[in-house]
This record gives structure tokens, C-alpha cells and sequence, in this order.
């Protein structure tokens, strides 16, 4: 089974565990990541990932994400439609990790071709 993790996902294991919520979310994500190193599932990375992941301000917290990256088997970039689809679903009504997207994929749009 291949997977994905948004950049919330990643982000879990190091959140307040206080919470029930949070922490039976963390569990999930742990266990997920079990069977990606057991080699069950794969798990897919992309370029926009990267990007969110290293916007993440506190450097401790970024080193420790990233390495939990490092179990992704592949990852993805994105190709030219998906800006414009982008776009369109930015016109429906914008969130932030839309608009991360957005400069990702404009940034790589004007720089790869």
C-alpha cells in the first residue's frame, strides 16, 4: 500500500500529547510508520511536503521532522496542471497550506522550465 503524509501528519508526533485527540493521532501515525519501516507500506514524499516541512521556524522541531522524512521511499513533484488546479481551488477559498503549495508550485514552475 503506497501512502501520503501532509505536512500535519508529520508534525504530530511532536505536538502536545495532552490532549486524547492528539495523542491517539500520534499513535496512528506511529503505527503507520511501523509498516513503512517493516516494509508493508510505502510511503510517498513529494517536493510541496518538503517545502512545508522547511518552513517550520523552530529548528529543533524541523530537524526532528526531517528525520522521520527520511523513511519516505519515493517522492513527487508536481507537474504543470497541477498549478493551474491550484489555482482554481484557490479561487474557491484559500487555506495556508493551500497557499504554501501555491509558492511551491510557482516557484518550481518558473525555475524548471
Amino acid at each position: 500500500m503506497r501512502i501520503y503524509f501532509d505536512a500535519c501528519c508529520v508534525n504530530r508526533p511532536f505536538d502536545d500529547q495532552t490532549q486524547d485527540r492528539v495523542r491517539l493521532e500520534t499513535e496512528a501515525v506511529m503505527l503507520i510508520l511501523s509498516r513503512v519501516q517493516a516494509g508493508i507500506w510505502q510511503w510517498i514524499g513529494s517536493d510541496v511536503l518538503a517545502f512545508e516541512l522547511g518552513e517550520i521556524p523552530d529548528p529543533n522541531r524541523k530537524r526532528r521532522v526531517m528525520r522521520l522524512t527520511r523513511l519516505a521511499q519515493r517522492s513527487v513533484s508536481h507537474r504543470g496542471g497541477e498549478l493551474a488546479r491550484a489555482v482554481q481551488l484557490g479561487d474557491l477559498g484559500s487555506t495556508p497550506s493551500m497557499r504554501s503549495m501555491l509558492r511551491v508550485l510557482k516557484v518550481r514552475t518558473q525555475t524548471c522550465c
